[in-house]
């Protein structure tokens, strides 16, 4: 409610790197992985997507392409989600990075136009025809924006990281921040994204 948490609807299908898409009350989860094969070659991948009314979960059409560590935070709608890059944890390929797109149409997933530069674990935002992905690992400052017909690579971050959270509606304005700068040393560095670069900025609570 902008001033407190509470508690809401149980997933009906746990996981962890998953991505996601949407509000509070039309939000939509996908992909990510459950836990790790016994003496196997690495993370159970899950294909499950399921999406939020607000107040309980209920299962989507399975998502066509299994990852792990997709572009961190939202990309699109409840009804038009894209699951941008990430890692193939588990059989045949554990942790290969991958460029694959994949999009939903609130329906059905298709294939989309691959990525740039394949990499796990970076910031993402926007909506289907408008996205923007940053950082990633290993540890990068890689930017590429997505028009709606064709990826570009752009102006790179100044602080190169891994894990970083992004926030924004297209990929003509956003923020990148926090994420890891080498394998144990983390930043609070946050930088704008205003089309075509990234300018660092300070951020103050009060």
């Amino acid at each position: 409610d902008g001033t407190s948490w509470a508690v809401g609807g149980g997933l009906t299908e746990k996981r962890q790197a998953g991505s996601a898409a949407g509000t509070q009350t039309a939000a939509l989860l996908f992909a990510g992985m459950d836990g790790f094969v016994p003496g196997g070659p690495g993370a159970v991948k899950v294909d499950n997507c399921q999406q939020y009314d607000g107040t309980s979960w209920t299962n989507s059409p399975n998502i066509n392409s299994q990852a792990t560590n997709s572009a961190a935070s939202s990309i699109g709608t409840q009804t038009a989600a894209v699951r941008a890059i990430g890692s193939l944890a588990g059989h045949g390929a554990p942790g290969a990075s991958i460029l694959t797109v994949a999009n939903y149409d609130g329906s059905s997933w298709t294939e989309g136009t691959p990525a740039n530069t394949a990499r796990p674990t970076a910031a993402g935002w926007g909506i289907s025809t408008s996205i923007v992905l940053a950082g990633g690992e290993p540890i990068m400052a890689s930017v590429e924006s997505w028009n709606g017909s064709a990826w570009t690579t752009v102006t790179s971050l100044a602080t190169q990281r891994s894990y970083p959270l992004g926030a924004g509606v297209s990929n003509s304005a956003g923020i990148a921040f926090t994420g890891r700068t080498a394998p144990t040393t983390y930043t609070n560095a946050t930088e704008e994204w205003s089309s075509p670069a990234f300018v660092t900025e300070t951020v103050t609570t009060s």
